[in-house]
């Protein structure tokens, strides 16, 4: 849990670098111990990648994220994380290409 707390200290003080590198930990740790509560550092460090414009990254992120909460029977929730930020970050990339 401490990684996982100083990840999310870190993301609101907008040090993004420190964050990725705290959730990393954070689901290192939780995969270990704690099986499934790796998905909700998946999805922050996903919104990290984001953050710094690593699209790939963040979507590999929010997909593995879906991917447990699937695996441990919240598909509802799965469904709407993997929903949500593709649509999200498919506008953004629409909204940079409209603005070249």
């Amino acid at each position: 849990m401490a990684f996982y707390n100083r990840a999310t200290y870190r993301s609101e003080y907008g040090d993004r670098k420190g964050a990725i590198s705290d959730y990393t930990k954070s689901i290192k740790v939780r995969a270990k111990y704690f099986k499934g509560r790796e998905a909700s550092a998946y999805y922050q460090r996903g919104q990290e990648y984001e953050l710094v414009g690593n699209v790939d990254k963040a979507i590999l992120d929010y997909a593995k994220s879906a991917e447990i909460y699937k695996q441990y029977g919240y598909s509802e929730k799965s469904e709407t994380i993997l929903k949500e930020r593709l649509e999200l970050i498919q506008r953004k990339h629409r909204l940079n290409d409209s603005s070249l």
